[in-house]
């Protein structure tokens, strides 16, 4: 009895002594294990359309993985792009984003925690992931919204239909206000219903369109959504050109300069509107110049204003808001948040 006595609580000691020290212990390792962690993202780039949901798979790895076992995963606040994690057993979880803008996305790091091997603590680790996602707007997708062209009679290539070139197109009946000069005399004479046929002539239209850029902001999530605008505008405009064989060109400002992307197909597009959105991201982009162009799309916070650009460059302004805003009463401004048609601005772009 006496040497239970005696030797009960030394055991009980350091039992209890070993019990605190575990939990230490644990602490310690999770500490050194999270500190040689670094990630692993495939695919790093994701294309998407906007409003579309895109997935990644992001991987924990650690030289000791038996000291910690991952248990969140948040990335930083981007504006215009929606995440969730969802953990597909340690050390990986599913990323899946949803843009709610068009535009370009570059997330850098990722938050992640970790849990020691009893579950006792949890540490926040901030790390370098460097996942890019690529949103691209929906009239990428809608069809050219023009159903009639005007007659036009401007430009080098020919429209594929009737207009005021200079190519012969059909024959149609004569109408009030046609040129005589277009009578088919020898058909008139021939007719022996006393129908009078006239030359129809074939629409000619400008080789290419230059649309400039010049936006401005004054927070990340105004950038977003004018780079959104911007797009959007871009591509409902370029589908319209593409239709009657027109190639699109965009210049905007990049390094200080002005560079400019052609497109002659959807496809090239594309690739047009996310090198725009990429360089939107710089901060000069902002303050570059203003490009000449044959349509200047403007936002409402880059300094100078539509009315006087308009005046100053003899230049067409689309005019880019998230609401409805008043722009004057220039036939050279329009305004875009949108939802708005830009069919007849795109004529009457092709017919300056």
């Amino acid at each position: 009895m006496l040497i239970t006595g005696a030797v009960g609580p030394a055991i009980l000691a350091a039992l209890s002594f070993s019990l605190a020290m575990l939990p230490a212990s644990s602490l310690i390792f999770l500490w050194y294990s999270s500190r040689r962690i670094h990630v692993s993202v495939e695919p790093k780039k994701l294309k998407v359309f906007k409003h579309e949901n895109a997935s990644t798979v992001i991987t924990l790895i650690s030289d000791a993985p038996r000291w910690l076992r991952p248990v969140s995963l948040s990335l930083e606040n981007t504006p215009g792009l929606e995440g969730r994690a969802t953990e597909l057993g340690s050390p990986s979880f599913e990323f899946t984003v949803k843009p709610s803008y068009a535009g370009m996305f570059e997330l850098s790091t990722a938050r992640f925690g970790s849990e020691d091997v009893l579950g006792l603590f949890v540490r926040q680790e901030t790390l370098p992931i460097h996942l890019i996602v690529e949103s691209l707007p929906l009239a990428l997708l809608a069809p050219p919204r023009l159903t009639d062209f005007l007659p036009l009679a401007v430009g080098e290539n020919p429209a594929g239909r009737k207009g005021f070139g200079q190519e012969f197109y059909g024959v149609g009946e004569y109408l009030p206000g046609i040129d005589t000069k277009d009578i088919l005399w020898k058909r008139v004479a021939q007719a022996e219903d006393g129908s009078i046929s006239v030359r129809v002539r074939e629409a000619n239209v400008k080789a290419s369109v230059t649309l400039g850029i010049a936006l401005g902001w004054n927070s990340e999530d105004e950038r977003a959504r004018m780079v959104d605008l911007a797009l959007e505008a871009m591509a409902q405009i370029g589908r319209t050109l593409f239709s009657v064989g027109t190639t699109f060109e965009v210049v905007y400002p990049s390094g200080g300069a002005l560079v400019s992307a052609r497109a002659s197909s959807t496809s090239e597009l594309a690739v047009a509107l996310l090198e725009v959105a990429g360089a939107s991201a710089k901060p000069e982009f902002a303050r570059g110049p203003v490009p000449a162009c044959d349509l200047l799309l403007m936002s409402q916070s880059r300094g100078g204003g539509p009315q006087e650009r308009a005046m100053a460059k003899l230049t067409p302004v689309l005019v880019l808001a998230d609401q409805l805003i008043t722009i004057g009463s220039s036939t050279d401004i329009s305004l875009f948040t949108g939802r708005e048609d830009l069919s007849r601005l795109t004529m009457m772009v092709m017919g300056r």
